[in-house]
């Protein structure tokens, strides 16, 4: 399945004016992605080494471009011709503002969301599901990303002002991606009763 760059992802390489190989460098270096980097190097080649050529006319290649802006740390010892990436984190300069933690979004949804949900007019509740889980769950699908983290609690927030109950399970909800639905109308879908 191909998905589409979405509008704040897009924002937020322009404005850090990254190529969107450095961006995938980083994203995958930060989730530790270690199957995809070496899928990366097998198939296509050495992950950074596509060159660009800055503003001064300085060609360099993607990662030390990366590594110049600050983007990545290098914890390795020394300097080698072959960049060994498991040496690499990404700094605060790639991750604030756009990704996010595993620490507090997983119980802050959690927190957030409805505990019932009505169902042949009876009480059912909707975290009926391990709590890892929904962490694990819930951080893939928004791919940590922060802005979306708050898009998803400000409309379960505005959802709750006037629904008492959950429009389906915890896990249903983060599986569907339910709250698209409440980005595209501001105003929130109703309850379902089954």
């Amino acid at each position: 399945m191909i998905n589409k760059i979405d509008e704040e992802t897009l924002d937020f390489i322009c404005r850090k004016n990254l190529t969107i190989g450095q961006f995938g460098i980083c994203l995958m270096i930060y989730h530790k992605d270690v199957a995809g980097i070496i899928k990366y190097c097998e198939e296509i080649g050495y992950l950074g080494d596509s060159m660009i050529t800055k503003k001064d006319g300085k060609t360099i290649t993607e990662i030390d471009d990366l590594l110049e802006r600050g983007f990545l740390l290098n914890h390795g010892l020394d300097k080698r011709e072959e960049y060994a990436l498991d040496n690499f984190v990404v700094t605060e300069q790639f991750t604030k503002g756009f990704l996010i933690g595993t620490e507090d979004v997983a119980q802050e949804l959690w927190d957030a969301y409805p505990r019932y949900i009505l169902i042949n007019n009876e009480e059912k509740p909707t975290k009926v599901c391990d709590f890892e889980d929904v962490e694990e769950k819930y951080l893939k699908t928004i791919q940590c990303n922060i802005k979306t983290h708050q898009s998803v609690i400000r409309k379960l927030e505005n959802y709750k002002k006037t629904n008492k109950y959950a429009p389906c399970n915890l896990m249903n909800f983060i599986a569907s991606r339910y709250w698209v639905d409440y980005m595209k109308d501001e105003s929130a879908p109703k309850s379902r009763i089954y």
